[in-house]
């Protein structure tokens, strides 16, 4: 998976979650929402866990102007989060 493959499936991953936090103002960060997601018990610890880390994966991909390299690590972590959220 290339980085820009990795974006669109977060943008994925981004949309659904926002689908699940109805009353959540979206103008907040996508950390504030994984608060919102876990403080009103949507999403489990675990997946929490995985969508932070392909969030900080997400901060690193957009902050370097000639993309970073994405480890298998990197990419089963979206496909564990994508297959939880029924993508």
């Amino acid at each position: 998976m290339n980085t820009s493959e990795f974006l669109e499936q977060f943008s994925l991953i981004e949309r659904k979650l926002l689908s699940m936090a109805i009353d959540f103002d979206q103008k907040q960060g996508l950390f504030d929402l994984l608060k919102y997601l876990q403080s009103n018990k949507i999403l489990t610890d675990n997946l929490i866990i995985l969508l932070r880390d392909v969030f900080q994966i997400r901060n690193k991909v957009v902050s370097s102007p000639s993309g970073i390299s994405l480890s298998t690590d990197d990419v089963e972590k979206v496909h564990q989060i994508k297959q939880s959220l029924m993508l």
